[in-house]
């Protein structure tokens, strides 16, 4: 493991300061879904991990299929719940 944390950003989530194609993983809690933007600035082997700390009763919902949905027709997905919070890996299933 790192010894120190990966590089965090806090940005407009409709537009990423990221290069295309730059990044390994989009880590999302709680957070509204920009598809599009996220499939721009993925790696063609990218991940999305996409979690709602409270399930169903956190404000900003989306279920883990329809995120899945959302990111696009050759994109797959493992969901699962913890707690009261659910989340969603996803990957696409033909990378580049």
């Amino acid at each position: 493991a790192p010894s120190a944390p990966g590089v965090r950003l806090l940005a407009d989530g409709a537009r990423l300061p990221l290069p295309d194609d730059s990044i390994d993983t989009a880590v999302l809690l709680n957070a509204f879904l920009f598809p599009a933007e996220l499939g721009r600035v993925l790696r063609p082997t990218g991940v999305v991990v996409w979690a709602n700390s409270r399930g169903a009763g956190t404000p900003i919902y989306l279920p883990p299929e329809r995120v899945v949905e959302a990111m696009g027709e050759d994109w797959t997905g493992m969901a699962s719940e913890a707690g009261g919070g659910t989340w969603v890996v996803a990957r696409r299933e033909k990378a580049g």
